[in-house]
């Protein structure tokens, strides 16, 4: 068991790393998550409200298909807490730690696991994302699921599994009931599978049947979904519909912006015009992505600027729903901000393999801008946008106020 602990191996100090980065996951999502007590925006209490109505018939309405799941599971666990809102919340929280897991093993997986454990650290520090990882709120599900996606097919070609293809097939389904982005998002699994194919068609006609078997699983699941798209059409061509080109570059740039330079007014998740990312994650994001398009002859490198790309351009259409749908482009942003920040790393360690000085103070350096992002972060949520008196007033409402 001391073995564990020599911190002389590599392994067992990257293990203790990861554990520290572990507990910091789990205490910034619980820490003070009852600050606002039993207190509701108007956007929860009217979820809840569509909950509490599920929960007496457990019969959904065609218009809330694309998002049934979280309200399927919002009046399970409301029904079972009688609507306690810091359980609700707590549950919400879970979701999102979840999907930073996952988001570690599909990062190692594409990449290694310093990428991984930086990709993490960063996506789990936002506060942005802790801001709707602690808001009952239904986009929560989109990057679990984009992951889970993305995750569950990398595994089903590595292992060339029949289960592992019908998992893939099963959760791609059950996406379509997670949010309605989840309609147009196959066109980039289309596009994915269509460059493996041009890349080498031997490899990817090795799996034909096991796709079509994926492809099968998918569409069963998929089945109440297509009965009620006649009554859900209407709604998605209105959120991906920016009305002319110039207005889907202009809300491309909108987008663009909030997440460097300028972000829209929107006190349900933070105050202030402060951009999304804080500037050390702005400033490596933006070398990370000309760091991948200079190496995207690299399949995963090409897979992660054609999911950018793409993720931005659906986002873009959806201008609409923004700001809460920027959370998706977010694992593929700290992605790119953990790839530059391991490059460098490595090169300096590369450069200095045995000046240990030189080592240990780059090492400091990084570890003191890590600090600030995480210092940046918590003033940005726990601090400002939480001790605002206009952000209080609008968790101002009470479960009760359903039934008044």
């Amino acid at each position: 068991m001391l073995k564990i602990f020599d911190l002389k191996k590599r392994n067992n100090r990257f293990n203790l790393v990861l554990t520290g980065v572990i507990l910091f996951i789990v205490i910034w999502r619980f820490y003070g998550i009852s600050i606002f007590h039993q207190g509701l925006s108007a956007n929860e209490l009217n979820l809840l409200g569509q909950a509490e109505d599920l929960a007496k018939n457990w019969g959904i309405q065609g218009k809330e298909i694309t998002y049934s799941l979280y309200l399927y599971g919002l009046a399970f666990f409301g029904k079972l807490v009688s609507f306690n809102i810091i359980f609700l919340r707590s549950v919400q929280a879970s979701l999102s730690i979840v999907t930073i897991i996952f988001f570690y093993f599909f990062t190692r997986n594409w990449f290694n696991r310093r990428v991984a454990l930086f990709a993490t650290l960063f996506l789990s520090a936002n506060a942005f994302y802790l801001a709707l990882s602690r808001n009952i709120e239904p986009i929560i599900l989109v990057p679990l699921f984009v992951i889970l996606i993305v995750y569950l097919y990398t595994l089903a070609f590595k292992k060339e599994g029949f289960l592992m293809f019908v998992a893939s097939g099963i959760v791609s389904g059950l996406a379509l009931y997670a949010d309605i982005i989840f309609f147009v998002l196959p066109l980039v699994f289309v596009m994915t599978f269509y460059y493996f194919y041009r890349k080498d068609e031997k490899f990817m006609e090795k799996f034909r049947n096991k796709i079509l078997l994926s492809l099968l699983c998918f569409i069963i699941v998929a089945i109440p979904y297509l009965y009620f798209l006649p009554q859900t059409a209407g709604e998605i061509i209105k959120t991906y519909n920016p009305g002319s080109v110039g207005g889907l570059f202009l809300s491309m740039g909108t987008l663009i912006s909030s997440l460097l330079y300028h972000s829209p007014i929107n006190r349900l998740y933070y105050i202030g015009t402060q951009p999304l990312l804080s500037p050390f994650i702005a400033v490596t994001f933006l070398c990370g992505l000309v760091y991948a398009f200079f190496h995207i002859e690299r399949r995963k490198y090409y897979f992660l600027v054609l999911t950018f790309v793409a993720l931005l351009f659906l986002v873009s259409l959806g201008w609409n729903e923004a700001p809460r749908n920027y959370l998706t482009l977010f694992p593929v942003i700290f992605i790119f901000s953990a790839t530059i920040f391991e490059y460098i790393l490595s090169t300096w360690f590369k450069t200095f393999p045995f000046n240990r000085m030189a080592r240990f103070l780059f090492t400091f350096i990084l570890s003191f801008f890590i600090f600030l992002t995480i210092y940046y972060n918590y003033q940005k949520y726990f601090e400002a946008w939480s001790n605002n008196k206009e952000v209080q007033q609008i968790y101002s409402h009470q479960f009760t106020d359903l039934h008044k």
